[in-house]
Order: structure tokens, then sequence, then C-alpha cells
């Protein structure tokens, strides 16, 4: 909880300093791309978290990593929270970006959980509905879960959406358990 309200805090700093430079959407880009970097790279990760590994060396491998690819406001967040020592918070920090962006564009990303790919006219279908229901700009990610064997579920907002096989099968025997015809004497 401790490490989000930190986060969280660098976040705001960042997104209201771009939104006042007028580089918002830049910085977006730039953060949303570096949150999938700590996503796919293992190794970028662990030399940013790594205690033993020094800050001017953790600097010199952001900027050699990043410094085509991204804003100069973004770099220099970047190269700040080094020098505080708070580049472990990263993944968080751009994470917690990402969601400011997204709440103050009016987007709202809907995780999708199906048993197989979805063909982009349902994945049209999907996003046409939870427009009209939500008001909002649709952001949809999908995933692949065979153990659901069919249906589908939504995440979205702290919302859950279980309509999957898997969940009535299980709804189906928790109600069979249950006999409603046995004489319950008490």
């Amino acid at each position: 909880m401790k490490r989000m309200k930190i986060a969280s805090g660098y976040a705001t700093a960042l997104f209201q300093f771009a939104l006042e430079q007028n580089q918002l959407e830049r910085v977006a880009e730039d953060m949303a791309m570096v949150n999938n970097l700590f996503i796919q790279s293992r190794e970028f990760r662990k030399v940013l978290e790594s205690p033993v590994i020094k800050n001017s060396l953790k600097t010199k491998v952001i900027k050699s990593v990043l410094k085509e690819h991204v804003t100069e406001i973004t770099l220099r967040f970047f190269t700040l929270l080094i020098s505080k020592n708070r580049e472990s918070f990263l993944k968080e920090i751009c994470s917690s970006f990402v969601a400011l962006y997204q709440k103050h564009k009016g987007i709202v990303t809907v995780d999708i959980t199906t048993a197989y790919s979805l063909d982009d006219e349902c994945k049209e279908i999907v996003i046409a509905k939870l427009k009209d229901l939500l008001n909002a700009r649709i952001n949809l990610e999908e995933r692949i879960n065979k153990k659901i064997i069919g249906g589908l579920i939504l995440s979205f907002n702290h919302f859950r959406f279980d309509g999957s096989i898997k969940n009535m099968l299980n709804e189906m025997e928790r109600e069979f358990k249950e006999n409603i015809y046995e004489k319950k004497v008490g």
C-alpha cells in the first residue's frame, strides 16, 4: 500500500507537469512504453531494481536505452527518480501515470478473458456495447484462458462479471450439493 501511495504521488506530479508543459500525450506514450519495457525485459527491471548497482550506472543505462525514444521531460524525471533512490518504484509510477492519463481522457481499460481469441467483429461488438454502457472510450485488453471453457470474463474499475462456462458449472455444482428437498430438522 505504501509503495502505491509513493508511486501515485510521483505519477501525479509528472502528470501535472506534463499537462502544464503541453506534453501530456507524448509523456503518456513514454510511460506506456516504459511500462511495457518493464513487463518485457527482465534485465531492464533487474538493473533498475537492484540495490547493488550504483545510481550513476543506472542513470547511464536509462539514458542509453531511452534517450532516443522518450521526451526530455520523461528522461529528466527518470534521472530524478534515480537520484532520489526511487527507481524501484518506476513500474508502479508508470502504471499510476497511465491510469491518471486514461481517467483524464475518459478511457476505461476493460480486461476480457475468453477461452479462445475473439475475431475482430466480436471485439467491435463488445467494445460498442461497453462504450454505450460505460459512456467512455474503451481500451480492450484481451486474455486467453482455456480453463474457462467458454463464455467470457469482464473486469474493469473494480467490477468483475464472470459469464464463463466454468463459473456456471461451478455454480450448478454448488446448487446440487445443497439439497433443497432434504427436510431440515431443527
